[in-house]
This record gives structure tokens, sequence and C-alpha cells, in this order.
């Protein structure tokens, strides 16, 4: 009964991670459009916006499809973390989280929380 409820856990986990890779650049792509993540990207201050910004949406695309599709796993969990980790300074530079350090405070601990669970799919997938 334990490993069936583990073994559900680590599918609802690594299903929920793909998800949101995939949603977040979907979302990036349709939503905000290039041009809007560009925006924000130039907002704090990042070089060469428009070009990163294209760069994040496909890592985005491209991670959340190769998690839910299992591919190397391993490898590719590397991908969102580093987007997850560099995000973390937004929520410091941003004009509209300016000021408000339990929120800044709460959104890096997120920001660490996936990371640590796609370090963990990466890991599991290794076993």
């Amino acid at each position: 009964m334990k490993n069936d409820s583990l073994e559900t856990a680590n599918k609802f986990n690594w299903l929920m991670l793909g998800i949101l890779m995939l949603v977040g650049g979907v979302v990036k792509l349709f939503m905000m459009g290039a041009a809007g993540v560009a925006g924000m990207l130039d907002a704090i201050g990042f070089p060469a916006p428009t070009f990163f910004a294209w760069i994040l949406i496909l890592a985005e695309l491209i991670a959340g499809i190769a998690i839910l599709a299992r591919w190397k796993l391993e490898k590719i969990v590397w991908l969102p973390i580093i987007i997850v980790i560099a995000a973390i300074p937004f929520y410091w530079k941003m004009p509209f989280f300016a000021g408000k350090i339990p929120l800044q405070l709460t959104q890096t601990l997120v920001h660490i929380t996936l990371a640590s669970n796609f370090w963990l799919l990466g890991a599991k997938e290794k076993q």
C-alpha cells in the first residue's frame, strides 16, 4: 500500500511539473506574445530581451513536452531548474513587487521548491 501511494505521488508530481512548463510556454507564446515577454525581461534589465524571450518560450515548451513524454528526464529537468531559479530576480526587480517583502520571499521559496521538485524528478528517473 505504501509503495502504491509513493508511486501515485511520483506520477502526479511528474504530470504537474510537465504541465506547469508546457502551460507556461503556451501562455507566453499565445497570450503574452514574444513582445510581452521581451518587455518583462527588458523591465528587469535583461540583455537582448527579444532574443531571450524566444529562448524562454521555446525552452518552456520543449521542457514541458519532454517531461510529459518522460524523455531523458535526468538531463531535461535541468532546463526548468535554470528557468525557475533565474525567475527569482523578477520578483525582486519588478515595480509591482517592489517593497512587498512577504510576497517576494514567498515567491522565492515557491521557486526554490519547484526547482527541488524538478531535481527530484530527474534523480528518480536515474534509479
